[in-house]
């Protein structure tokens, strides 16, 4: 049975209208780990909570009564089980997901690896409104910060309630999988570190951010981990989106591509950090800019180079070696008057709209492929680099399938 679109939103009223702003602060991308099975309540296309499983549908958790509702929130952050329960848990780390895997299985014997699933979920895909931030719900309903609850401990964690259909939202793979293709291997501080079923998950993921932070588990050439990263993502993951995501993730755990900060002109809204997805806070940008929003990103071949696609721009990210300062080089790649009329008039007027961004490989010289309705744009990276402007290059096809299909060929 699948729930309308709207009916699991978060709906704040009266004094707690403030968490309306909240919503904005969901990562793009959230992970969950879960047992898949015949009875089990998440599968590749729904997840729900105890509640709905167990038929119980109570409403919004923000319409209950206030201490009621601060209840619910603390038993499901204790994870104290109950039928009751109509809460969901999400991470935006993919080390805390990993982690939560891989104790499941040392607790377990029972449990195959192959049984379970670490889920990357697009949340631009789904309705405003439907997670937020365990941090400010604990706000909300006046959890004190304290003890088990301090907000520190939840900086990664997201909160939905009822069900939520993720059919061509989602993407997943198993615990198997990712062991079998080398995840000790490559990132041995998953393996290393202590799964004590005795510490909280929270407490092992500060834990494991301190291991990644230390170099001595690299191994002596870092092009390995992109290779490593790519084909692992590839391989495990069918969707494009989360291939790119997944890659990002794991390539943020190397302390090359940390970076906590950001130069003021990158326009990207979130970041990668030690396998956190995180957002970020809104500058002071014109109207139009905070409009934009990101169509895709990718890294180039040797992992040096990030582009992210905006509608109308692409923003050039240095990734690798991350500078020590934490201030990455971003490259701002806008189109030229005289190119939008170029495109403009092959696209009979309609607006520029650039899609998915990538980089291909000429004779030896790497290109940014862009296409815009029946038109491909290429910029000639060296060029980029060197006066932030480069050497463009517009050609048409007959419509824009036929340009579809050279965009695959050009960038495959």
């Amino acid at each position: 049975m699948e729930s309308p679109p709207s009916k699991w939103r978060f709906q704040p009223q009266d004094d707690l209208q403030f968490l309306e702003s909240k919503f904005d602060q969901v990562p793009p991308f959230l992970f969950r780990t879960y047992f898949l099975a015949p009875h089990s309540k998440s599968s590749h296309n729904f997840v729900r909570s105890a509640a709905i499983w167990n038929g119980r549908n109570d409403g919004d958790l923000l319409g209950r009564d206030r201490e009621m509702a601060k209840c619910m929130l603390e038993k499901h952050l204790l994870q104290r089980e109950s039928t009751e329960n109509n809460l969901i848990s999400w991470t935006g780390s993919i080390v805390v997901a990993i982690d939560q895997a891989i104790c499941k299985l040392r607790s377990d014997v029972l449990v195959a690896g192959a049984n379970i699933r670490i889920c990357v979920l697009d949340t631009r895909r789904v309705d405003r409104g439907i997670f937020l931030p365990a941090s400010a719900l604990m706000d909300a309903l006046l959890v004190p910060n304290e003890g088990y609850f301090k907000r520190q401990n939840y900086d990664s964690e997201y909160v939905s309630q009822g069900e939520l259909d993720v059919r061509g939202k989602s993407s997943a793979t198993s615990l198997h999988a990712l062991l079998e293709r080398g995840l000790f291997k490559a990132f041995p501080p998953f393996n290393l570190h202590e799964k004590s079923s005795k510490k909280s998950s929270c407490i092992r993921a500060r834990e494991l951010y301190k291991a990644f932070q230390e170099t001595d588990w690299l191994c002596e050439y870092p092009v390995q981990h992109i290779h490593w990263a790519k084909k692992m993502a590839s391989s495990l993951f069918s969707a494009e989106w989360a291939q790119e995501a997944i890659q990002q993730a794991f390539l943020s755990l190397m302390p090359y591509y940390n970076q906590n900060e950001r130069r003021e002109d990158t326009k990207i809204p979130y970041f990668w950090n030690l396998g956190r997805c995180q957002f970020y806070q809104p500058s002071s940008s014109s109207p139009s800019e905070k409009e934009e929003r990101v169509q895709s990103s990718r890294i180039s071949p040797d992992g040096e180079w990030i582009v992210t696609t905006y509608k109308t721009f692409l923003v050039l990210i240095k990734a690798f070696p991350a500078p020590l300062n934490g201030h990455a080089k971003t490259i701002r790649v806008c189109l030229q008057s005289s190119h939008i009329e170029i495109i403009n008039d092959f696209n009979n007027g309609a607006p520029i709209e650039l899609d998915d961004a990538r980089f291909s490989t000429v004779e030896e010289d790497l290109f940014i492929v862009a296409q815009s309705g029946r038109c491909l744009i290429m910029w000639e990276m060296m060029s980029v680099i060197e006066d932030g402007v480069g050497f463009c290059l517009i050609t048409h096809c007959l419509d824009e399938q036929v340009a579809h299909r050279e965009f695959e060929l050009l960038c495959s």
